[in-house]
């Protein structure tokens, strides 16, 4: 076994090795077609991670990056007003503890992309923008980390704490190491794979929620209508209404799960539109969604109680499952991300 993944290792090490020589002779030769130019940053004059063309709007693109500024500040400021990112957990259950996790990691998300579009406004995208961008990826890893170890995460605390910290420093080694177009392509497949599973993973939720509260309906009309048979003085109005009330509340709590299916659907279409079609319209459409998505996932957070259900539920973690969710989604992003290459060094 253990040999194994060493000749496994060996042969990923030698494909990058290959890969970056076959890249850095690509860029010795401008004039081949596989290598995208260029443009350059307004304020540094580094090379950015995407071409500036003629037809750029220089005015409209600063627009639109004010717009997700002053959006993803509108989102922080709702998680922090929702109280999530500074409640004390000690004397919940852990089961709600759990959501509660989830509920501040969101709130997290929206600080740390209002950073990442912040630093975007300031740098543009490239090798001086990556380890901040990457900090905006690491949240996503995060939510996906709670939704998949939400039933033993105070045990996986060290595990996850150090696999997170390989994740995000693997992943900025890589963008300042490799050369151009590597680097990009690494960013940009990490980050689109997780934009591919988000909104999968709120999706289970939303159908677990869902099933688990038409359970728990069907359950407690049968309850009542025993009681109400054995019971002469029973007050059919009182205890309707007070079943009535809890059921409407877990409604409206997995109702707000669609609020992140959608957040994370508008953003992966995004990411998804920018990487296959080059140019101008689509890089500037990606950035305006920011100005929608992340006010949703702030408006999720505020919506959210500071002691949360106990009845929240989560998915029924399978290694296959997950293995499927993983696995689709790292082969999508590479397809979007070729593709996208392809169609770029056509255009040129």
């Amino acid at each position: 076994m253990m040999i194994s993944m060493f000749n496994f290792a060996l042969a990923v090490a030698t494909g990058v090795l290959i890969t970056v020589s076959s890249v850095n002779a690509m860029e010795k030769n401008t004039t081949n077609p596989l290598v995208p130019p260029q443009g350059p940053s307004r304020l540094t004059g580094y090379p950015t991670w995407h071409g500036l063309e003629s037809d750029w709007n220089l005015q409209e693109l600063d627009a639109v990056t004010l717009w997700s500024v002053l959006g993803t500040t509108f989102a922080v400021g709702l998680a922090i007003f929702s109280g999530h990112l500074r409640d004390d957990d000690s004397n919940l259950t852990p089961s709600q503890r759990t959501v509660s996790l989830f509920d501040r990691v969101l709130g997290g998300y929206t600080i740390a992309t209002l950073i990442s579009v912040v630093a975007f406004a300031v740098l543009d995208l490239g090798k001086l923008w990556s380890p901040l961008g990457a900090v905006h990826n690491l949240l996503e890893v995060t939510i996906i980390l709670v939704f998949l170890f939400h039933d033993q995460w105070d045990r996986m605390i060290p595990f996850l704490f150090y696999f997170q910290l390989a994740y995000i420093t693997i992943t900025v080694l890589l963008s300042i190491a490799l050369p151009w177009p590597l680097d990009a392509l690494v960013f940009k497949i990490q980050g689109l794979a997780q934009d591919f599973a988000l909104p999968i993973i709120y999706t289970r939720l939303f159908f677990a929620n869902r099933e688990a509260e038409h359970l728990r309906r069907t359950a407690r009309n049968g309850e009542t209508t025993n009681l109400l048979a054995n019971d002469e003085n029973a007050e059919r109005g009182d205890f309707g209404e007070s079943a009535g009330d809890e059921s409407d509340e877990r409604r409206r709590e997995t109702a707000d799960i669609l609020i992140l299916i959608v957040a994370a659907s508008i953003h992966a279409l995004g990411n998804v539109i920018t990487t296959l079609l080059p140019g101008f319209v689509p890089f500037a459409t990606f950035q305006f969604t920011y100005g929608v998505v992340y006010p949703l996932y702030g408006f999720y957070v505020y919506r959210q109680p500071i002691v949360p259900s106990t009845q929240f539920q989560w998915v029924k973690i399978s290694v296959p499952s997950e293995l499927l969710v993983g696995i689709v989604s790292i082969i999508l992003s590479i397809i979007t991300t070729v593709v996208g290459l392809f169609l770029s060094s056509r255009k040129m």
